[in-house]
């Protein structure tokens, strides 16, 4: 089987890599650390983990964008009018939405999550706002794209080296934007937005090559 070609990266650099996401205690940094370290497993099927990572940050950047406005929005609608509430907060319950719905098996560690990402909510009622509105919309982005993504484990895992290798390059390249946005010291819904275009071209070149890993399956 051959996997997409991406650059290559060491193991050692992608230990030095991985710590960039979690130095920088912010919810899109916090949550695509808690999705790589859900989702991106070297027995998984490579172009199967980066739709679902992009699946992730789509999600993030479009509740973002739904509450605080700035962006055109690709999958949901404009609101008629502002959306009182956290941003950020919301962003962080689709997410973990997502990776619920992906990844059931890890609910619980992804609840105990969510829990310390809203922890700076002292108001019963804007965490609860947070929540509703974090479930409802990550679940409109999940449902659009979850046609051709049938579950991480709707396919037989490939455990092939290059596969795992592939998974790994994946993980790396994530780690690469995390270090770009942290320097950049972004707003959180524009490092949202880095995070879900890139993680969204990577996802279609995966998309755009089932001819030639088939083929080359077949060898």
């Amino acid at each position: 089987m051959r996997c997409l070609q991406i650059p290559r990266f060491s193991r050692g650099a992608l230990v030095a890599l991985l710590p960039c996401a979690l130095a920088h205690a912010d919810v899109v940094a916090d949550w695509n650390a808690i999705a790589l370290k859900t989702l991106a497993s070297p027995e998984q099927d490579a172009a199967q983990v980066a739709h679902a990572m992009a699946t992730v940050h789509v999600a993030m950047f479009e509740v973002m964008n739904f509450i605080e406005g700035g962006y055109v929005p690709r999958f949901l609608v404009r609101p008629p009018a502002p959306v009182s509430g956290s941003g950020e907060a919301a962003a962080a319950a689709a997410a973990h939405y997502v990776l619920r719905e992906l990844r059931p098996d890890r609910s619980a560690e992804l609840d105990a999550a969510l829990e310390r990402s809203l922890a700076f909510i002292t108001d019963a009622q804007q965490k609860a706002n947070a929540r509703v509105w974090g479930r409802h919309l990550g679940a409109n982005i999940y449902a659009i794209r979850s046609a051709d993504i049938g579950g991480l484990g709707a396919r037989v895992p490939r455990v092939e080296a290059r596969n795992a290798d592939s998974v790994a390059n994946i993980t790396a390249l994530n780690g690469g934007v995390a270090r770009v946005v942290e320097a950049k010291r972004l707003k959180p819904i524009d490092a949202a937005r880095v995070h879900a275009l890139t993680a969204m071209a990577l996802s279609d070149a995966y998309a755009a090559a089932p001819a030639a890993d088939s083929l080359a399956a077949s060898e």
